[in-house]
C-alpha cells in the first residue's frame, strides 16, 4: 500500500514539474511578443497569439506586472515592457565578453566612416540590436525587428537557414504586406551571391545598410555587423565593405572560440 502511494506521489510531482515548465515557457513566449511592431498588447491580443485561455494569460501578465517586468498603459488598457527589461538587457550586454570585444570594433567603425554602426543578434524570428554607435557615441540598444525585414536580419537568415527563401515565405506574418515578398526574395539572392548585404533597407526608404554575417562554432550565422547611412556608400562602398568584412571575420573568430555561442540561433 505504501509503495503504491509513493508511486502515485512521484507521478503527481512529475506532472507538477511539467506544468511549471510549460508555464515558464509560455511566460517567456509572451514576453517575446512585445516588439517594435507591437509594443503594446492586451490580454485578448496575447490570448489569440498564444492560443491560450484569457484566464491563463491574465495570471501570467499579472505576475509580470507585480515583478515590474510589464506595465499597464492606463489610457489604452494594454500592457508594455517596463524599463526593467532595458536594465536586464544592459546587464547582459555588459557581462558578455563577445559584446565587449565587438563594442571597440563598432565604435571605431562608426568614427572612421562617420555613420551608424551596430551588432544585431538573431533571436528566433527577430533581429536584436545589442550594441549601436553613431559618430562613435553609444546609443540605445535592444531594438527588435522581424528578422526578414532588415538587411542585417536577412544576411543572418541567409547563412543560418538551408532554404532561406522558403523559410521567409513560410514564416511571413499576416500583418506584413505579402507584396514585399518578391523584393525580399531578390535581396536574398543578392546576399547569397555576394556573401553580404548592401543597399536600401526594405522598409525604410532613404536608409542604406551594408551588413556582413558573423558565424559561431557550428558555422552558422548568429549575428550581423552593419553600418547604415542616409547618403549611401557609393563614395567609399568598397573601402567600407572591406573594413566591415575584416571585422566580421575577427568577430567570427572570437565567437568560434566561445562555446556558449554555439547554440545561439
Amino acid at each position: 500500500m505504501n509503495e503504491k502511494l509513493c508511486e502515485r506521489k512521484a507521478v503527481i510531482e512529475v506532472d507538477n514539474q511539467s506544468a511549471v515548465l510549460v508555464t515558464a515557457q509560455h511566460s517567456l513566449q509572451i514576453l517575446k511578443l512585445f516588439t517594435n511592431e507591437t509594443p503594446e498588447l492586451g490580454i485578448c491580443d496575447l490570448s489569440r497569439k498564444m492560443g491560450l485561455a484569457k484566464s491563463t494569460v491574465s495570471r501570467i501578465v499579472s505576475t509580470f506586472v507585480e515583478e515590474a517586468i510589464l506595465e499597464k498603459n492606463r489610457e489604452t488598457g494594454k500592457y508594455r515592457l517596463s524599463p526593467m527589461i532595458l536594465e536586464l538587457g544592459l546587464a547582459a550586454q555588459e557581462s558578455s565578453p563577445f559584446v565587449k570585444r565587438a563594442r571597440d570594433e563598432i565604435d571605431a567603425l562608426s568614427k572612421r566612416f562617420n555613420c551608424e554602426a551596430f551588432l544585431a543578434v538573431r533571436d528566433g524570428m527577430e533581429s536584436v540590436i545589442v550594441y549601436r554607435a553613431e559618430d562613435s557615441q553609444e546609443t540605445l540598444s535592444g531594438e527588435c525587428t522581424f528578422l526578414p525585414t532588415t538587411l542585417a536580419g536577412l544576411v543572418t537568415l541567409v547563412f543560418s537557414e538551408d532554404e532561406p527563401e522558403a523559410f521567409v515565405s513560410e514564416n511571413w506574418p499576416v500583418w506584413l504586406d505579402p507584396g514585399l515578398l518578391p523584393r525580399m526574395q531578390k535581396i536574398i539572392e543578392g546576399i547569397t551571391d555576394n556573401g553580404f548585404a548592401c543597399g536600401e533597407e526594405p522598409l525604410r526608404r532613404g536608409k542604406f545598410t551594408l551588413a556582413c554575417p558573423v558565424f559561431n562554432t557550428t558555422g552558422t550565422a548568429f549575428a550581423a555587423i552593419a553600418v547604415t547611412s542616409d547618403l549611401g556608400f557609393d563614395h567609399a562602398s568598397e573601402e567600407v565593405a572591406v573594413c566591415l568584412g575584416r571585422i566580421a571575420q575577427r568577430l567570427s573568430a572570437d565567437a568560434m572560440s566561445n562555446d556558449d555561442l554555439a547554440a545561439v540561433h
